[in-house]
């Protein structure tokens, strides 16, 4: 009898401790992305394979940065290279996680390729916040907005002459019925993400990082990216856990 409840305690021990180890990260509330789904897919396989459970929570962009840098989550969705510098409790592993490209919306009739350089002779609008356009244009010169709709409604009335985008802000277009507003061809750039986690989980790290490159060598980065992409719906928005 005694055996039975000293395995019973045993088992329960075990349950309690593995809820307990359940890591948190955190994601920015935005549009349905293309890379944050990718992202999401990917790291809940790379997880799996080391026997660790995740969840997800939303949080405003700014405040999901916060959280993960003062420790309260243990770590970031996704993000671009060089968070460090502004938060130095992050540490980002070395795969990339997921990719989406990035295009010039406009209202104008067709127009040449056109290059970051010749931008600066246009009006044009981004999301605050996303820094891989920012980091293009000398500061001052975008309208910078607080969503993505904003800048397409904006764009709509002929306020700016283009919106710098993810390919999945066409959710924003179909939402808004702006059929006037098209996606110029080819993409300008390709925004590549990392997954970041706090600094105190250098053990986690050290298993996670090579998963995720085995992941990326046998491709499975890759072939999940274009599951996503080939059959991403705007309506269930999949950046929601």
């Amino acid at each position: 009898m005694q055996l039975i409840l000293g395995i019973s305690l045993f088992v329960s021990s075990i349950h309690v401790y593995g809820e307990e180890e359940r890591f948190k990260l955190v994601q920015p509330i935005t549009q349905p992305t293309i890379y944050s789904t990718v992202a999401k897919e990917v790291l809940l396989s790379a997880y799996a394979q080391i026997d660790t459970s995740v969840a997800f929570e939303l949080y405003p962009a700014k405040r999901a940065l916060r959280i993960a840098d003062k420790g309260l989550a243990d770590g970031l969705l996704a993000r671009t290279p060089g968070l460090e510098q502004d938060y130095p409790n992050l540490r980002m592993l070395s795969v990339p996680v997921a990719f989406e490209k990035v295009y010039l919306f406009t209202h104008l009739p067709y127009l040449d390729p056109i290059d970051w350089r010749e931008l600066t002779k246009y009006r044009v609008a981004v999301v605050r916040g996303f820094e891989l356009a920012a980091q293009s244009f000398p500061r001052g010169t975008l309208v910078e907005v607080s969503s993505i709709d904003q800048a397409f409604k904006m764009l709509s009335q002929h306020k700016v002459d283009f919106v710098i985008d993810l390919e999945s802000g066409y959710c924003s277009l179909k939402k808004l019925g702006l059929s006037e507003v098209k996606k110029l061809e080819p993409a300008m750039t390709e925004l590549v993400v990392y997954h970041y986690l706090h600094k105190n989980h250098k053990n986690l790290m050290a298993r996670l990082e090579p998963t995720l490159r085995q992941m990326e060598a046998q491709g499975e980065i890759k072939a999940l990216y274009k599951k996503v992409h080939s059959t991403f719906n705007c309506e269930t928005l999949p950046y929601i856990p």
